[in-house]
């Protein structure tokens, strides 16, 4: 009886197609978080801060160049294109997107099955993401900078 009453008072949100990526068992708390963000969009890069005040510097801190939006941070970033290329290599990916709707849509598509090489490839995804943000932070607020070579051996290790 209390369920179908919940049922019919509970405000539903948007249903969302990856939700159950987001939100799978492959990743700790604080990845999930960071991956939840980025599928909305939402992460505070730099071109979304300057929107409401005003920054001194927009470069993006990996490769002090471009300025920092979503897809120079997954993919127009030679940095991040690095550590990206070595993940689509090691997952065995003869292509991955190079702007962020496109690989939003291609790990959605990947992530439909429940084999073992799915997990793996979705255990690898959410580390990019959350360690290529991590180093972004961490050139933020000025701790120790690693390279590329670091960052996957961090992604790997976690994984």
């Amino acid at each position: 009886m209390s369920t179908k009453i919940w049922s019919v008072i509970r405000e539903r949100g948007q249903i969302v197609v990856w939700a159950l990526l987001v939100w799978s068992s492959k990743a700790i708390p604080r990845q999930r978080f960071i991956i939840w963000l980025e599928f909305w969009e939402r992460p505070k890069t730099r071109d979304r801060i300057r929107r409401y005040m005003a920054i001194l510097d927009n470069s993006f801190p990996l490769c002090e160049v471009n300025e920092e939006s979503i897809n120079h941070l997954f993919r127009g970033c030679p940095f991040t294109k690095l550590v990206w290329d070595e993940f689509v290599l090691a997952i065995g990916l003869t292509s991955f997107p190079m702007i962020w709707q496109g690989i939003k849509e291609a790990v959605l598509t990947r992530a439909k099955s429940k084999k073992f090489p799915v997990s793996t490839f979705i255990c690898g995804f959410t580390l990019v993401i959350y360690h290529t943000w991590s180093e972004r932070n961490a050139r933020i607020y000025g701790r120790v900078q690693r390279t590329t070579i670091e960052v996957w051996n961090d992604v790997k290790t976690d994984c």
